[in-house]
């Protein structure tokens, strides 16, 4: 069994996280399960996630940098992608804070619901990522710059999960700071593309950096999954009380993501 599954969430994906949540804890066993949100949603998220869940406020977990300097950073028309940058931050700081270095522990998008059980860690001990299509070339400046890493992969780590060893996280922590002197966060911040709407991945980068160091302990899980759940949804005129009657009719797929839903 997994040490943790880490999510960071706020009221925009509520009506998903009622949903992803309860899933999360049936699906994909844990010995701890954490979202963090913002310190306004704090009693609203305690009220409707699962007695399982540490529900942590946003403002203990990482002081480097909070959304204010992170608005300030970014250029006057990406300043609404201040809290996208945070939750990112907010994951690692939460990774990099857990005990046991030999420990695995997984991080898991808010919005994205599992379908069936999935199981993270191979026969042979190894971890296993899902993998998507996207390429989004901004990240992989920024990871040259960050880490001096090229793409290594034909796929992209940017799969609504990340599992990880707890050791990788913190070498990858190391490597930055030895790096560039300075805080991780402030660090990727100075290294990211922000005249770009997505400047930073931390799958793609925490991918990039297992692949290079750590290569021998992961797998590829070539399992399927479909990101475009909202669109599916409502096109067909579909509540989220039907997942499971969408689980049941596809029964290939893993999890589904509701991206945007409440826009």
């Amino acid at each position: 069994m997994m040490d943790s599954i880490i999510s960071a969430c706020a009221i925009k994906d509520l009506e998903v996280w009622k949903e992803s949540s309860k899933r999360i804890v049936q699906f994909i066993p844990a010995k701890n399960y954490i979202v963090v949100v913002p310190n306004a949603e704090l009693a609203l998220f305690k009220k409707y996630s699962p007695g399982n869940y540490s529900v942590i406020n946003e403002d203990d977990v990482i002081g480097s940098l909070n959304l204010a300097q992170i608005r300030a950073i970014l250029p006057n028309e990406y300043k609404f992608r201040s809290g996208w940058y945070l939750q990112q931050f907010l994951k690692i700081a939460i990774a990099n804070n857990l005990d046991d270095e030999n420990g695995f522990s997984l991080i898991w998008d808010a919005d994205t619901v599992p379908l069936k059980e999935i199981n993270f860690l191979s026969g042979e001990n190894k971890l296993q990522f899902f993998m998507g299509s996207e390429f989004h070339p901004p990240y992989f400046s920024t990871i040259k710059k960050l880490l001096n890493l090229e793409k290594l992969v034909e796929q992209s780590f940017i799969a609504q999960s990340l599992p990880f060893r707890h050791k990788w996280i913190k070498a990858f922590i190391k490597s930055i700071e030895d790096r560039h002197k300075e805080h991780w966060a402030n660090a990727i911040m100075n290294c990211s593309q922000l005249d770009n709407i997505s400047g930073f991945s931390e799958y793609e980068a925490i991918g990039t950096f297992v692949v290079k160091n750590f290569s021998d302990e992961v797998i590829i899980n070539n399992g399927k999954w479909e990101r475009w759940g909202t669109q599916i949804f409502r096109s067909k005129n579909l509540s989220l009380n039907f997942l499971d009657l969408f689980a049941s009719a596809n029964p290939a797929l893993n999890f589904i993501s509701f991206e945007g839903w409440s826009s």
